[in-house]
């Protein structure tokens, strides 16, 4: 008799998301990995999104529609009705890459130390063709006490002992819950593994994109709260805030080639404008 696979959890948050879900929940269920369950979190929807959800109702183990508290309540939601092993996170818009699933629980199964796995990113343009690649970044531990490291969230996987020995997200930050999260289990010794390949993707744009400056300042409140030097964390605040003011003028006047450049620089970032997604 074959071995029953650990189950996954993949749960999904979402708020008037119609032009987006459905490509997420087939993202989700073409996933090669077989015992998933999958759970939609939506926060009281006033499109079409509860159609979309009800369209593909067999495909999907629990969902539920209803106000919620923000991001991080949302996400604490869909935690505490899940049943699996392993927990996902994947906004409405974002998508696995084929076979991301089955991927992060080998590497659990060969790295069974480790807490959770996350890879790289593939940034979308709106039509879903790519643009560029973000590498994780395996020596994250060196700078997550004052910044936040490439562990790009769609991209993370994370056993279910770690949210109930350390905690769920603090819904007090609204944007940088992740990085609250991840320097939160570092600092108890919580350990990931990077895996050096894309697991999913993402459209670019997205809320700590366009309120970069509220996500900085939660950065900036979390990595105080565990310990970094107030007078560093906020002059990191000031150097990000600047630089961030910047790249909204270079896109306000269309200097896309100076942002690229730019993104290559502080991103360490490989170009994808070649490639096209089927």
């Amino acid at each position: 008799m074959e071995k029953l696979q650990p189950k996954v959890n993949i749960i999904t948050v979402c708020l008037n998301s119609e032009k987006f879900l459905e490509k997420t929940i087939r993202s989700v269920r073409e996933q090669t990995y077989r015992n998933i369950e999958y759970i939609i979190i939506d926060g009281g929807s006033t499109d079409s999104t509860l159609d979309i959800i009800k369209k593909y109702a067999d495909k999907i183990d629990y969902w539920v529609s209803e106000p919620d508290k923000g991001i991080s309540d949302a996400f604490n939601k869909g935690i505490r009705v899940s049943k699996g092993d392993v927990i996902g996170i994947i906004n409405a818009g974002d998508r696995y890459t084929e076979g991301a699933i089955s991927l992060a629980m080998k590497t659990f199964i060969e790295n069974q130390d480790f807490d959770f796995v996350y890879g790289d990113l593939i940034y979308t343009d709106e039509k879903g063709n790519p643009q560029f690649l973000m590498k994780g970044d395996k020596n994250y531990r060196n700078k997550i006490n004052y910044t936040i490291p490439s562990i790009f969230h769609p991209t993370v996987f994370i056993k279910r002992t770690v949210y109930n020995s350390c905690g769920h997200f603090d819904t007090s930050y609204k944007i940088a819950m992740d990085y609250e999260f991840f320097l939160r289990i570092t600092h108890l010794e919580k350990k990931g593994i990077y895996i050096e390949k894309p697991l999913s993707l993402m459209a670019f744009g997205g809320i700590s994109y366009s309120k970069f400056y509220k996500s900085y300042e939660e950065v900036c409140r979390a990595s105080i709260k565990y310990g970094y030097n107030p007078i560093k964390a906020y002059f990191r605040l000031y150097l990000k805030g600047m630089r961030g003011l910047v790249r909204v003028g270079l896109e306000a006047v269309r200097l896309n080639l100076v942002i690229r450049l730019l993104r290559k620089i502080f991103w360490n970032v490989e170009d994808l404008r070649t490639t096209k997604l089927e």
